[in-house]
Parts: structure tokens; sequence; C-alpha cells
């Protein structure tokens, strides 16, 4: 199942959409695009292999975006690069093998990270560069034999990547 195009046009004021547990299959081109006042976003526990880029374009004031329990492997380069607002980004339980270094570009405020539950032998360090604010990282891929649970207080940016980096390793 996809959503129907155009099916958000008319609600622009709203602040908070639930989409979980529907067996969406597939996500449109700029699919929430209208909904410009949108703050939570949950399309968890649906049937997405794939995201386009353009997913979540014009969703400037997101704060938290749930996509856990799909059926992802990766998602493309700067997808999130609008979303300037995002403090909370859940993708635990996917099947995501891997992720391009710049995935997170744009996420400056970002507080909370979750990345348990999925097939990752690997991060590159360099994603978490820009990730000023991060204060919850975790990733737990129990395949692979590595785990880590990072809680930061306050970092530097340079501080921020050397954590992640010496977490990952």
């Amino acid at each position: 199942q996809a959503l129907p195009k155009m099916v958000f046009r008319d609600l622009i004021n709203l602040r908070i959409l639930h989409l979980g547990s529907n067996k969406i299959a597939s996500l449109l081109p700029r699919a929430f695009s209208k909904l410009q006042s949108l703050q939570q976003l949950d399309i968890g526990g649906n049937l997405l292999a794939k995201i386009p880029v353009s997913a979540f374009k014009g969703l400037f004031n997101l704060q938290s975006l749930i996509i856990s329990s799909n059926r992802l492997k990766t998602l493309p380069g700067e997808i999130f690069k609008e979303l300037s607002r995002l403090e909370i980004l859940d993708l635990q339980s996917n099947r995501l093998e891997s992720l391009p270094y710049n995935v997170l570009t744009g996420l400056t405020s970002l507080r909370e990270l979750y990345l348990q539950d999925n097939e990752l032998p690997e991060l590159p360090a360099r994603m978490f560069s820009n990730l000023t604010r991060l204060q919850v990282a975790i990733f737990v891929p129990a395949p692979y034999g590595w785990a880590s649970t990072v809680r930061l207080r306050s970092c530097t940016p340079s501080r921020t990547a050397r954590t992640h980096a010496r977490a990952l390793t």
C-alpha cells in the first residue's frame, strides 16, 4: 500500500501524525510537504523498504521522526537535510546495512538517535561531526558483537566526533 497522492494537502495546521502499523509499503516524493506545521511524525511499524530523498521536504518544524520497525536497508544521503529542528530520530529495528556519511546532514538540533537492532557492521565516524546537541545515541547491532550507548551532556563538535569514533571502533 502507498499513501494516496495529496492526501494531506488540506491539513496545513496538523501538528502530530501517527501512521504507524498501517502496512504502508511506499512513500511518494514530497509525501508530507504540505504539512508545514507538523512537529511529530510516526511512520514506524510499516513495510517501507525505501524512502525517497524528498519524502521529508518542507517539514521545517518537525521535532520527532519515528521510522522504526520497517524494512529499510539504507537511506539516501542528506534525506534529513531540511529538518534542522528535529530533536529525536528513531531508526531502530529496520534492516539497515549501511548509512552514507552525510545521512545526518542538517540535523543541528538532534538530541536523541536510535539505531539499535539493525545490521550495521560500522558507522562512518564523520557522520556525527555536526551533531553538537546530541545527548543520547544508541547502537546495539547484536549480530556484529559491538554495542554502544552513548549519553552526552554537553560537548563540542570535535569531542562529539571523537566520542562516537571511539565508541564505534
